[in-house]
């Protein structure tokens, strides 16, 4: 897994827990499988940016919080 889509993916997983929500509740929030938000978290997949505009609105953050800086 690169840099960029670990750090996604971290972001993912520590706003999730700030928002004090199982995967299984943001999944329900964002009508999304559980397995998928297990799948972001861990980098197997990368959300498409609709879903980053979902998972942003359902852990009440912008968009640009989740999205890494680029490392250069």
């Amino acid at each position: 897994m690169d840099s960029l889509s670990s750090r996604l993916s971290d972001r993912i997983r520590e706003y999730r827990v700030k928002a004090n929500l199982t995967q299984a509740q943001l999944a329900e929030l964002i009508e999304e499988s559980t397995n998928t938000i297990s799948r972001w978290e861990t980098g197997f997949y990368l959300p498409r940016v609709p879903d980053l505009e979902k998972l942003a609105h359902a852990l009440k953050v912008k968009l640009s919080d989740l999205l890494p800086e680029d490392k250069k």
